[in-house]
C-alpha cells in the first residue's frame, strides 16, 4: 500500500462512504462559524472547533451547503 493518497483517491473514497453508509446520509455538525463572507448568490464560511476546520459554501437559492475542505489540527 502506498504511504500517500492522492486527493482524487481520498475524495472518491469519502464519497463512496457517504453514499453507502446509512449513518452518513444526513449529517448534522456543530461548531463555531468563522470567516463568513457574503456574495450576491452565495456565502462562504468556516465551521470549526478546537481540533478541526471545515470550509464550506452555502447557496440560499439551491438550499444547499457544499463542504469544500477539511483541516485537522493535532
Amino acid at each position: 500500500m502506498e504511504k500517500y493518497l492522492s486527493v482524487t483517491t481520498l475524495t472518491k473514497y469519502l464519497k463512496m462512504k457517504f453514499d453507502k453508509d446509512p449513518y452518513l446520509e444526513r449529517v448534522y455538525l456543530t461548531g463555531q462559524v468563522s470567516n463568513f463572507r457574503k456574495r450576491p448568490t452565495h456565502q462562504y464560511f468556516s465551521l470549526k472547533d478546537d481540533h478541526a476546520v471545515i470550509t464550506g459554501q452555502y447557496e440560499p437559492e439551491a438550499e444547499m451547503v457544499q463542504l469544500q475542505s477539511i483541516c485537522c489540527r493535532f
